[in-house]
């Protein structure tokens, strides 16, 4: 069987996979802020406790919710401190330690060396060094072993970013005697600690500058430690230089060891285990001594390549109790839910997702597993996502028969036991809604509440209310349904909005109901405000005045609405000062009382030509689309082709400023007015133009013909020619293009 292909980001960082993994040196890609939890309903930290696991769940980053592992020259900065601090059997204090272990430059320890040697020690070192004593034989070993390893820093710490610049290492001759005083502080130290110390220094130097000499000091002397930090440390630099050899078996054996042996090299390991092919991997499993190590190494594969239950079904026959089978199931569901859908896949892609399924289902049947809950959930899950929902059903009843004792695990099995419950309901039948109910209140208040943030159920909450919409529009109840997904074509329907409102003043609503109308993202007063926009569109301004009354203090206009412009700039209009101060009601009744006045013949031309604006100012191309903007019409369509169909010709059409334009026309008294409602009239023709020609096909945003015409010879245009002696006209043919444009055709 082949091994599948490395990840690509690996292919992407492959030129670090040895500094990255081997020495812990180099600062790798730096890593994005993506969250699963708004894609997945599946928590794994639910299931896998050891924290040292998570930054290996499965995720669209490097690794889980940390991105990129960035951490390679601090990674054993507390653990060093915590060494020493016991070797020197607490005769230093710890921020000492930290200061010499961490900060002090090479220049200070040469000055903590000649304190050893009879130098007085400066004041200023004296208080970070506190506690260092002549008298202590532990604490000259320690400031010498100091010096040599802040002189090993200048080729083993590297503190840019691998993109930045390439590195350059010091010379061998550079580094002056610095390999023999670490060869000669092993060899002659007694003390076991500071012997591994040395040991280690040398074989990471030798990493640097002899790989053979590297693998030689590290095989010739590791039996003469026990596994610890630093003995891993010092493997993970053989393993590195074995890897530079091309020498891959021994090496990702080693990877797979300090993976299992040392969690602060957990990611580093990872990052550099590499299998090249199925015939090297065959091998680095005959390196390993027990099933133990075995099962270390199909674990480690199964993350790496993304084969899973491949992994998974090996580690099984060896130890069904392992462990390590917990993770890699977390990563098989969530790459199920968070990848491809199954219902995407090919045909033959379906068949082998079913038959991993099946192998998963089996597991969960026979019990025989350390976390049966994970795997009856996880079997309930994989089999949800396949639309199996009675036995997804079926896993999560035996779930609850075990479900741990806190509230991450109680919660994870109530949620998709939601999701499946309501999957199976053929139809919501009043019965069903209140046994829904409670965990629909759940599901919805746990952002209100102290929810443990690792859980993952907003996912859930975004499917829930388009699965229960779809399910009652289904039977034909497009109330309830808007109430959970909204729909703009619901709001083409008056008698829609009326049954809408007429469930909102029930007098005496069930729980559900009142669930209901909480959950509705429209309240009753944004259906009254629509419904009077509506009729103001309509010229129906008695109406909307009456409807609007029923929303209570309405919200003000940044723009004068009864003015007009030369040209269209809503901005300019907003930063204009402003007299008065106009509400959407008090837009309402003053367009009201200039209709009255129009009707009465009361100062006909000024009155018509305010309320032109008026309804010109109110659609999209004027200064007033805060006037529709609201709960049902919401605001930020900064273009005709955003605005939704069911509201596009509605608040595009300049038909009603056109009549008012038309009729202060015919009552114009001089030219001057004249040619003002001429030229807002060519603007009502523009838009309308616009609309049809642009705007009813909203594929022309990207695709309209640039060599197609931008305008035409409107009627008001024709007409406005004949007003050349007037001010108005010398104005507009300066300012306006497409008027110049049209004259001079």
């Amino acid at each position: 069987m082949k091994l599948k292909s490395i990840k690509s980001w690996q292919i992407v960082c492959a030129s670090l996979l040895l500094l990255a993994a081997s020495y812990g040196i180099v600062r790798a890609c730096a890593g994005g802020d993506w969250d699963e939890s708004y894609s997945s309903n599946y928590t794994p930290e639910v299931f896998v406790a050891d924290t040292t696991q998570t930054p290996f769940f499965y995720t669209w980053l490097f690794y889980y919710q940390i991105g990129f592992d960035t951490e390679h020259n601090e990674r054993f900065n507390s653990t060093n401190v915590a060494d020493w601090s016991k070797y020197l059997k607490g005769s230093v204090d710890k921020p000492s330690l930290e200061y010499l272990l961490n900060k002090a430059n090479s220049k200070a320890i040469g000055q903590l060396v000649a304190f050893f040697d009879g130098k007085v020690l400066p004041d200023s070192l004296k208080r970070k060094a506190k506690g260092i004593s002549r008298n202590n034989p532990q604490h000259k070993d320690f400031i010498y072993y100091l010096m040599y390893a802040k002189k090993c820093e200048q080729y083993a710490v590297y503190y840019n970013y691998y993109w930045d610049d390439k590195r350059t290492l010091p010379s061998r001759s550079d580094m002056g005697n610095i390999e023999e005083s670490l060869r000669n502080g092993f060899e002659k130290s007694s003390d076991q600690f500071l012997k591994e110390r040395y040991w280690f220094q040398l074989v990471r130097y030798y990493y640097f500058y002899d790989w053979d000499r590297c693998t030689y000091t590290f095989e010739s002397n590791k039996l003469k430690f026990s596994p610890s930090t630093m003995y891993y440390r010092a493997m993970s630099y053989a393993a590195g230089a074995y890897y530079a050899m091309d020498r891959y078996v021994i090496a990702n054996y080693y990877y797979s060891r300090i993976y299992d042996g040392c969690n602060q090299l957990k990611v580093v390991a990872h990052s550099s285990f590499h299998p090249q092919n199925e015939s090297d991997w065959q091998q680095t499993l005959e390196l390993c001594q027990n099933n133990e190590e075995r099962i270390t190494l199909w674990h480690l594969l199964g993350i790496n390549y993304a084969d899973e239950v491949r992994s998974m079904k090996e580690i099984y026959k060896m130890s069904s109790y392992s462990t390590k089978l917990d993770l890699l199931l977390t990563r098989f569901v969530n790459k199920q839910e968070i990848g491809t859908p199954y219902s995407q896949n090919t045909d033959s892609a379906k068949k082998a997702i079913e038959q991993d399924i099946r192998w998963c289902q089996q597991v969960a049947n026979e019990g025989k597993t350390s976390n049966p809950f994970l795997w009856d959930v996880s079997a309930g899950y994989l089999s949800f996502l396949i639309g199996d929902y009675q036995k997804s059903a079926h896993y999560y009843q035996k779930a609850a028969k075990g479900t741990p004792n806190n509230d991450l695990a109680k919660s994870q099995l109530r949620l998709l036991t939601l999701l499946t419950n309501i999957k199976l309901l053929p139809k919501i039948t009043p019965a069903n809604e209140q046994s829904l109910l409670a965990d629909l209140q759940w599901l919805y208040k746990l952002s209100d509440k102290n929810v443990d943030t690792r859980f993952r159920y907003y996912n859930a909450q975004s499917w829930v209310k388009k699965e229960l919409a779809q399910k009652y529009e289904a039977q034909g109840d497009a109330v309830k349904a808007e109430c959970f997904s909204s729909s703009t074509a619901f709001y083409s329907s008056n008698s829609n909005i009326e049954k809408m409102k007429a469930y909102f003043q029930n007098a005496k609503p069930n729980a559900y109901d009142k669930f209901c109308m909480g959950m509705s993202e429209k309240k009753l007063v944004d259906l009254w405000e629509y419904q009077a926009i509506r009729a103001a569109y309509s010229d129906s301004l008695s109406n909307a005045i009456a409807l609007m009354q029923n929303v209570g203090e309405t919200s003000t206009l940044l723009g004068n609405p009864f003015i007009g412009r030369k040209n269209d700039c809503h901005d300019c209009d907003h930063m204009a000062p402003q007299k008065v101060k106009y509400t959407k009601m008090s837009f309402l009744k003053k367009m009201k009382d200039l209709e009255t006045a129009v009707a009465a013949g009361t100062n006909v031309h000024a009155n018509a030509f305010m309320l032109g604006n008026a309804f010109y100012n109110m659609s999209h191309y004027g200064n007033a689309r805060a006037f529709y903007e609201g709960g049902v019409i919401t605001a930020g369509q900064s273009s005709p082709y955003y605005i939704p169909t069911e509201f596009a010709a509605m608040l595009t059409s300049n038909k009603m400023a056109m009549k008012y334009y038309q009729i202060a026309f015919k009552r114009a008294t001089n030219n001057e007015q004249k040619a003002k409602c001429l030229f807002m009239m060519a603007k009502c023709e523009r838009n309308e133009w616009y609309n049809t020609t642009l705007y009813s096909n909203r594929e022309n945003e990207y695709n309209y013909d640039s060599n197609s015409p931008d305008f035409i010879q409107w009627n008001s245009f024709k007409l406005l020619k004949g007003y050349k002696n007037t001010k108005f006209y010398k104005e507009i043919i300066n300012e306006c293009g497409y008027f110049r444009k049209s004259v001079v055709g």
